[in-house]
């Protein structure tokens, strides 16, 4: 889920600079989280944490979570990785979806009414 709302994300602001208008604002939450877990091969890991490890190899992605370690394993836990609320990560990820959404549709509308007038 959080990988397929940041790629979406990025989409939406790809897609908006092509048109030439502002990109939309990325949810840092969503991204860091991503990047986290994209980059845990640059992690070192205390028992069933990933941690930032080494300064000097490349894991900026863990540094950027608050509390940095992620945790491996979440019986029965609230939080996503024991680092976010995964309700607030189900809702970032669909504040996107439906963003984007919103946006396509109302470009439809758009769309629509310039038939009309035509």
């Amino acid at each position: 889920m959080v990988w397929a709302a940041h790629q979406l994300e990025q989409w939406s602001q790809r897609l908006a600079s092509e048109r030439g208008q502002d990109p939309p604002k990325a949810d840092l939450v969503l991204k860091r989280v991503r990047d986290a877990l994209e980059h845990l091969d640059d992690a070192e890991f205390e028992g069933f944490y990933a941690v930032p490890g080494d300064p000097s190899k490349r894991n900026r992605s863990l540094r950027a979570l608050p509390d940095s370690p992620l945790t491996m394993i979440a019986v029965g836990d609230e939080l996503a990785f024991g680092l976010i609320d995964a309700k607030e990560l189900e809702d970032r990820a669909l504040a996107v979806v439906r963003r984007i959404e919103d946006e396509l549709e109302q470009e439809a509308i758009d769309r629509y009414l310039d038939m009309l007038e035509d």
